[in-house]
C-alpha cells in the first residue's frame, strides 16, 4: 500500500517524512536499518498515512513541515570525467564543476550494474577503474547508443531469432533502465502542464507540483540555474516528487492515447 510515513520526535516535531511504495516494508527499513541510526535514536512516534495513489500522497506530503533528518546518505551521482583518472566515479553532490554528473541514483548498486555493462559491451572503464577514456561522454550521454541497442534487438526479432533476442534483451536491461532514467531527468527539468484531476486544477512547472485545487506550493519558486556539469542531474530533495509527477504525466498520455483510439 502506498502512502506517507511521518516520524516524530519530542513535542511532535517532524524528524522525517517519506513517500513510500510499500508502507510496511519502508517502515521496517527505517526502524531497523543501520543507515537510519540517527533517526532511530530520536523517534517518539510513527504515523502511517495510506493513500490510493502516489500523487495523492505527494499532495499531502508537500503540506507537511520539513523534517530535520535527511535521507540522502545512500544517494549517489555518477561522475564522468574524460580528462581525469578515474574517468568514472560516484559522488554525493555535484560540486566539482570540472566533471559531468548524472543522477542522483538511490544507491551505488545500480550505478555499478550499468557501468559494468557498458564496460563489457564497449570496452570502457568500469566504475573507479584507473584508466583514461576520452570519449566516455559519448557513451553515457548520447541516447543514440541505446537506439543502436534497440536496432540490434529489432534485427534479431525480424529474423525470427527470438531466443537470441530474449537473451540480448535480458543482457541489455541495465542499459535500458539507465537510458530511461536519463530521459526522465532531461524531461522532468522542462516538464510543464496543467489538467483537471479529481475535480481540481493541477499545475506542474519544471517537473514540480505547483498547484492542486486551492493548495499552492513553492510560492517562492524560481527556476533552478543548473551548472553546465549538472545538465543531466537533479537536486537530491526533488527526486521523489519529480518521479511521481513524471509517472503521472506518462499515465495521462497513455489515457489520452487510449481515448483517441
Amino acid at each position: 500500500m502506498v502512502g506517507i510515513l511521518v516520524f516524530y520526535g519530542e513535542n511532535r516535531k517532524v524528524l522525517l517524512k517519506a513517500i513510500c511504495q510499500n508502507l510496511e516494508k519502508s517502515k521496517e527499513r527505517y526502524l531497523n536499518s543501520e543507515n537510519h541510526r540517527e533517526l532511530q535514536q530520536k523517534i517518539v512516534q510513527v504515523e502511517q498515512k495510506p493513500f490510493p495513489t502516489l500523487l495523492e500522497a505527494l499532495v499531502h506530503f508537500k503540506s507537511l513541515p520539513e523534517g530535520e533528518v535527511k535521507q540522502f546518505a545512500q544517494y549517489r551521482y555518477l561522475c564522468l570525467d574524460c580528462e581525469g583518472v578515474p574517468c568514472l566515479s560516484s559522488a554525493s553532490d555535484t560540486l566539482a564543476a570540472s566533471k559531468d554528473f548524472v543522477g542522483p541514483f538511490r544507491n551505488l548498486f545500480f550505478i555499478s550494474d550499468f557501468t559494468d555493462k557498458f564496460a563489457q559491451r564497449y570496452d570502457l572503464p568500469a566504475l573507479s577503474q584507473e584508466r583514461m577514456c576520452e570519449n566516455i561522454l559519448d557513451f553515457y550521454l548520447d541516447e543514440k547508443v541505446w537506439q543502436e541497442c534497440k536496432n540490434e534487438l529489432d534485427d534479431l526479432e525480424n529474423r525470427l531469432d527470438f531466443a537470441k533476442a530474449e537473451i540480448l534483451a535480458q543482457d541489455l536491461q541495465p542499459l535500458r533502465r539507465y537510458f530511461e532514467y536519463l530521459q526522465f531527468i532531461r524531461t522532468s527539468k522542462n516538464l510543464c502542464f496543467s489538467c483537471s484531476w479529481q475535480g481540481a486544477d493541477l499545475q506542474v512547472k519544471d517537473g514540480l507540483l505547483q498547484k492542486f485545487g486551492d493548495l499552492r506550493f513553492r510560492l517562492d519558486y524560481r527556476p533552478m540555474e543548473y551548472q553546465k556539469s549538472e545538465q543531466n542531474a537533479l537536486p537530491l530533495d526533488e527526486l521523489d516528487e519529480r518521479e511521481i509527477v513524471y509517472r503521472f504525466w506518462q499515465e495521462l498520455g497513455e489515457q489520452s492515447a487510449h481515448l483517441r483510439s
